[in-house]
Order: C-alpha cells, then sequence, then structure tokens
C-alpha cells in the first residue's frame, strides 16, 4: 500500500501546474504548489512527540492542509 505521502508526490508530478483546489485566500493552487503547502507543514509537524494530536479550529484552507500534512506524517488529527 501507497502512503498518502507517496500519492500526493505521484499526483503533483503528474498533474504539475493543473489546478489542485481554489481556497479564499489562497486563489488557486496548481498541484507544485498544494504539495509544497502540505510538505512544508509536515516537516515542522513531524518535530512534534509522537502521539501528539493535531488539531486545527479554523476551517480554512492551511486547516486543510495542515490535515493532510498530519496524515503524511501519521499523526492522528482529532
Amino acid at each position: 500500500m501507497e502512503s498518502l505521502r507517496a500519492l500526493l508526490q505521484q499526483r503533483a508530478a503528474r498533474l504539475q501546474e493543473r489546478p489542485a483546489l481554489s481556497a479564499p485566500g489562497w486563489g488557486t493552487l496548481d498541484w507544485t504548489a498544494w504539495r509544497a503547502r502540505v510538505e512544508g507543514l509536515a516537516f515542522g509537524l513531524m518535530d512534534l512527540p509522537a502521539g501528539t494530536p493535531g488539531h486545527c479550529a479554523t476551517g480554512g484552507p492551511w486547516a486543510w492542509a495542515a490535515e493532510v500534512a498530519a496524515a503524511c506524517c501519521g499523526l492522528r488529527w482529532d
């Protein structure tokens, strides 16, 4: 089974400049930009102790990216 991170990397490599999502404040992100934001957050989240639950109450695009990043790192998201 492939990891979510591997799937994100494959999708970004294949679709590069095609739209990945549109969000208020961000506009439309292509797959390369979406991958960069998710991986940037994931690198920060990897410093958390194992078992630390992630949480974000904003519900905006940064929360979406943080949730995907947490899943890529294998962290729990509450």
